[in-house]
Order: structure tokens, then sequence, then C-alpha cells
């Protein structure tokens, strides 16, 4: 059963390696935070899931060594920050302007949840850089052979997304059962810093694109 054996721990490779990637704080974990605090803890989850999609397609991307992709993106990486920094910009000043209270506020909510996970999933798509953090994570756990073994590869690819979407309902879950102790005052308050910092962010994305130089 040394198969067995094997299969466990490329599949544990790959949950740790997609939940610490995922675990830093960025936009989408501003933005998952934020949903968590407004008593929407499916739609802040869902969020988390869109961006654990992403991670897991440049999980893959890196685990099958595509090289096609992985040059391509690349070569466009200029572009898809500068788009990708747009759009957060957008969403950036569309969270400072929210004035939520803590209740459920969620008008047409199969509307809402798959415009979170898709906008989740391609907010994260706007930063390459995170295949080249999987290429060093696969390479630190002796990964970088799998393309050899599609079998293989793709269980380390159902590793990642497992890990990632792990750490999405530990953060959303957690923040969640936290919301009692704030108020209307405090959620404005993160919504302006909140903001603030996903603007920040765009502002990073545009600049690394070299199209604002």
């Amino acid at each position: 059963m040394d198969w067995v054996a094997q299969l466990t721990t490329l599949l544990l490779s790959g949950v740790l390696a997609g939940f610490l990637i995922a675990a830093p704080v960025g936009p989408i974990g501003i933005l998952c935070i934020k949903r968590s605090l407004h008593h929407h803890f499916i739609l802040a989850f869902l969020t988390g899931v869109g961006a654990g999609l992403a991670d897991t397609f440049y999980g893959a991307v890196a685990c099958f060594g595509l090289a096609s992709i992985a040059s391509l993106l690349h070569e466009y990486d200029p572009l898809i920050r500068f788009v990708g920094g747009g759009a957060l910009i957008a969403v950036g000043f569309k969270v400072m302007r929210d004035h939520h209270h803590l209740k459920n506020d969620v008008n047409n909510e199969s509307q809402a949840y798959f415009k979170a996970l898709t906008s989740a999933f391609f907010l994260t798509l706007a930063n390459p850089a995170t295949l080249i953090a999987f290429t060093a994570a696969f390479a630190t756990l002796g990964l970088n052979s799998l393309n050899r073994s599609a079998f293989q590869a793709g269980t380390v690819v159902l590793g990642v997304f497992l890990g990632a979407t792990m750490w999405w309902l530990v953060l959303s879950s957690g923040v969640y059962l936290l919301r009692k102790k704030l108020n209307d005052d405090a959620l404005t308050w993160i919504n302006r810093v909140s903001g603030t910092a996903l603007i920040v962010f765009a502002v990073y994305l545009l600049w690394t694109s070299h199209y604002l130089i």
C-alpha cells in the first residue's frame, strides 16, 4: 500500500501549500473579513472560495508544469496587473462608501453569491505572482517533478484547493463569531480602513504593471 501513503503525503503537501499561500491577508482577505462582520457568512466564505479556485488554477499550472500557460502569464503580467489594479480601485471606493448595518441586507442572494465568487476569482487571478509562490512552495516540498504523473499532480492540486478552502473557512467563521462585539460605528470605520487598504493594494498593482511609468 505504498501508493496510498504516497498519495496521502502528496495530498497533505498540497493542503499545506494551499493553506499557507492563501493565509496572508490581502485584498480578498479584507473583503472576506468585511462581509463576515456584516453577518454575510456564506457571502464571505464564497468570496474565499473564489480566491481559492484562482489559487488552485495557479497551483495546477505550477504542478503540471504547463510551460506555455506560465510563459503567457509572464508575458501579459503587466496588463493583468493593470486591469486588476483598476478593478480593485473600484471595489475599494465602493467599500469606503458602503454604510451597512449589523443585519443581513443581501437582497438577491443567489446573484450576490455568484458575484462574490466570480469577482474574487478574477481579482485573485490579477496577481500572477501566486504562480511564483506555488512554484517555490512545490520546489521546497520536493514536488517540482510531478508533471510526469498527471494523477499525482492532480492529487496535489486537490490538496491545494482543500487547503485554501480550509483557510477561508477558518477566517470567515472566526470573524463571524466575533461580530457581536462590534457596533455600526465600528463597521463604518472598518469600511473606511478596508477600502483604503484595497486602494493601496490596487495602486501597488498599477505601479508594478509599469503602465504608469
